[in-house]
């Protein structure tokens, strides 16, 4: 039990219930009623007045009774108060029974002050030595006045003796436990300052511990007193308010914090109210000492006095600008999350797990399916009918509920028309507000797989094109360095169909010398360029015969860019290249007769009215092609004025008829001379009949103008010769006729004579 008259912090308290105490009482008691009763039979045994001497022994048994009594009561402090001041009153009773202060039970005196001071009160034991001192000059005022009844008769040596042994006996006992009592106290003691030295030890440990707690948390702590007065701020709070100033002790808020945040901000009123004992929370921006404003979550604490009211306050701020940022950033997040939920091209569910009800699906899901929202929305996937299977069902859910989530899984799913989907489907458990829901997302492949069934029937026409055409299709993987090859590439390169282990290397070895290095290069530039591979080089077959080839490709990379392989064709252009080399010479020799013949060729662009000399025309113009604009126009204002209504005439014709034209016409040099064209030109047509391009040829007549011209001086000069030779040979031919007439007549004769003998003689 408790004594409910002691605190139980009270030393006394502690001290009347220690164990020693206890054992000590109870042994005390115990030989006070054995030594009073073991003095009471003595005293009938050997003295006649053994009782009235003895009646201090009546009273030291009767009060040991009692307070034995007592303390088995748990009354302590009322029992050893009955203990020590019975035990006083025996003393006195016996002192004044016996011989005054003559008696030996005088020596008892000082071991009951012994007592009164272990067990007692400090009052108490002055009360015991005050009451012993004022007994002491009772019992000698009342000798001395002949007031007590002393008995001059000595007591007898065996009650002495006995008297003797019993206040020995206590005394010892009183010494043994009052020095047991101090030795167990003494190692109490060190055992407690042991005790406290390690828990000093440990409190300074946590208290460094605390220390850099608080200097490492990430939040700024402040301490203040009554007047505002820093007594602690972490190193948070420096950094924020003070630039990295460590001693902040003693400052004031106001000239921590600035000016500007203390009075714009009411830090005072909140400090008022924290220091009338009141909690307040709050949130508001501060300024730091490097001049950014901060958003904080302020918590102020009053601190509690000793004697009631508050000393001071504490002050717990945290940096809340990232997480308001972070907050923002979550929210728009959310809006996007939502725009881009509703907004996605790939069919979006989110359904409960316990139920499967669907608690929202995009507009591409609805575009895909058929349902609308409000018929998808509250019900399940098997109250609707979205799965043909339920075999195919029940294990897509089991698998989500086993792994959490289900990757690529191929599958049918039906419309709402009856139309059969094939589909991928991945979906993953997640929490949204606390309830356990999955997230969908299917990927409607049906269109897919037909344009794979079209892209493989596509490719072996590709294929058979190729072997048709004469393509061949190449594949190089650019890790591996191996190309495969169609049979119509191995046949370009002389090999035969069956041919395997081409390489990168044995590929390269079979171009020609001259232009190895060249497409090597072209290979390598593609690839790191992400260009198109385009070269045409020459290749080297086993049989030695020489090729040309035009190859392209693209190449293929991976998510980090690296190069996975490269697919093209190759044609084997080696008739074009030897068609072009004829069409080379040809046109060489073209231009070398135009050169000769002194004409040339244009083309004109009847839409863009642009116009392209071929290189000799320009030497027939004299014009230089940086000079020459190029146009109709500029063309127009070359040729001589006297000729343009003929030249535009015959291009209006040109115009509407079909057909060859021939035009003659003159240019003028930049030095003024004149030379002569002869023009011949056809004009062509698109598919609405609408003239597009003309085509024509250019040569300068000019010197056969000229020679022409100079002809006809001569021959218009020739023929007034010719006449007057004419009249002279007229007049000779007259005076012949008349001179042959007299000659013919003169010789008729004879002749007729010889002709006669001519005919005798021939008969």
């Amino acid at each position: 039990m408790t004594d409910k008259t002691f605190p139980d912090r009270d030393y006394r308290h502690a001290l009347l219930r220690d164990g020693n105490t206890l054992r000590f009482l109870r042994l005390m008691i115990g030989l006070m009623l054995g030594s009073s009763a073991a003095y009471l039979a003595a005293a009938l045994i050997v003295s006649g007045d053994g009782l009235f001497r003895s009646a201090g022994v009546f009273a030291a048994f009767i009060s040991a009774s009692v307070a034995y009594g007592l303390i088995r009561r748990d009354r302590l402090e009322a029992g050893v108060h009955l203990l020590v001041w019975g035990a006083w009153l025996s003393v006195v009773l016996q002192v004044v029974l016996s011989n005054g202060l003559m008696s030996r039970s005088l020596m008892a005196f000082p071991l009951i002050i012994v007592l009164a001071g272990w067990l007692l009160p400090s009052r108490g034991v002055l009360a015991v030595c005050l009451a012993t001192l004022l007994a002491g000059a009772a019992l000698a005022l009342g000798e001395q006045a002949g007031l007590l009844p002393l008995r001059m008769s000595p007591s007898p040596p065996l009650l002495v003796w006995l008297a003797f042994t019993i206040y020995t006996g206590l005394s010892a006992t009183l010494a043994y436990f009052i020095f047991r009592g101090f030795h167990r106290h003494h190692e109490s003691m060190h055992r407690l300052g042991a005790n406290l030295q390690t828990q000093l030890n440990a409190l300074s440990t946590r208290e460094a511990e605390l220390h850099l707690v608080m200097e490492s948390v990430p939040v700024m702590l402040f301490h203040g007193d009554r007047q505002k007065r820093c007594l602690y701020a972490n190193r948070s709070y420096a950094d924020f308010y003070a630039a990295g100033q460590r001693n902040l002790i003693g400052l004031t808020v106001r000239e921590i914090i600035s000016a500007e945040n203390y009075d714009g901000k009411a830090v005072d009123a909140t400090l008022g109210r924290v220091l009338m004992g009141e909690r307040v929370a709050y949130r508001a921006s501060r300024k730091s000492a490097h001049g950014d404003v901060r958003m904080l979550d302020i918590l102020m604490i009053p601190e509690p006095g000793a004697e009631g009211g508050t000393q001071g306050f504490f002050a717990i701020f945290r940096d809340i600008t990232e997480e308001l940022q972070a907050e923002t950033a979550l929210r728009s997040s959310e809006v996007k999350f939502a725009k881009v939920f509703h907004a996605s091209p790939v069919a979006i569910s989110i359904s409960r797990m316990r139920d499967g009800l669907y608690l929202d699906v995009n507009d591409a899901f609805v575009e895909q399916f058929g349902w609308t929202r409000e018929e998808m929305l509250g019900h399940s996937s098997v109250e609707i009918g979205l799965w043909p299977s339920q075999g195919e069902r029940e294990r897509w859910t089991a698998e989500l509920g086993l792994t959490g989530r289900t990757r690529n899984r191929v599958t049918t799913l039906l419309a709402k028309s009856g139309e059969t989907h094939t589909v991928i489907v991945s979906a993953e458990r997640i929490q949204l507000g606390g309830e356990e829901c999955v997230v969908g997302l299917v990927h409607d492949i049906t269109d897919r797989l037909e344009a794979e069934a079209a892209l493989r029937e596509s490719k072996e026409r590709l294929q058979l094109a190729a072997a048709s055409g004469g393509v061949g299709l190449w594949e190089w993987d650019v890790p591996s360095g191996g190309l495969d090859w169609n049979a119509q590439l191995k046949a370009i390169f002389g090999l035969p169909e069956e041919a395997e282990g081409l390489t990168l290397e044995r590929f390269v070895a079979s171009i020609h010398d001259e232009d190895r290095e060249r497409v090597r290069q072209a290979f390598m530039q593609a690839l790191e360029t992400r260009a198109e591979f385009d070269c045409e080089y020459r290749i080297v077959r086993p049989d030695g015969s020489t090729r040309w080839i035009v190859a392209r490709g693209r190449g293929q990379y991976d998510a980090a860019g690296q190069p996975q392989r490269m697919v093209g064709t190759a044609i084997d252009v080696t008739e074009r290249r030897l068609a072009e080399a004829a069409l080379q010479e040809r046109e060489a020799r073209l231009r070398e007769a135009q050169r000769i013949g002194h004409f040339g060729s244009w083309e004109l662009d009847i839409p863009s009215q642009r116009v392209r000399f071929s290189d000799e025309l320009h030497k027939i113009y004299e014009l230089d092609r940086s000079s020459f604009g190029g146009t109709w126009q500029d063309l127009l204002g070359l040729v001589h004025p006297d000729d343009l209504p003929a030249m535009k005439e015959a291009w209006r014709k040109a115009g509407k008829a079909e057909g060859e034209f021939v035009l003659r016409h003159r240019i003028l040099m930049a030095d003024g001379r004149i030379k002569h064209l002869f023009v011949r030109f056809e004009v062509f047509r698109d598919g609405e009949g609408k003239p597009v391009r003309a085509l024509g040829t250019a040569q300068d007549i000019t010197e056969q103008v000229l020679a022409r011209e100079e002809v006809q001086r001569l021959n218009d000069g020739l023929e007034a010769r010719v006449a007057a030779r004419t009249a002279e040979l007229t007049a000779a031919n007259r005076e012949l006729e008349s001179f042959a007439y007299s000659i013919s007549h003169d010789l008729r004769a004879p002749l007729r004579g010889i002709d006669g003998f001519s005919h005798l003689l021939a008969e």
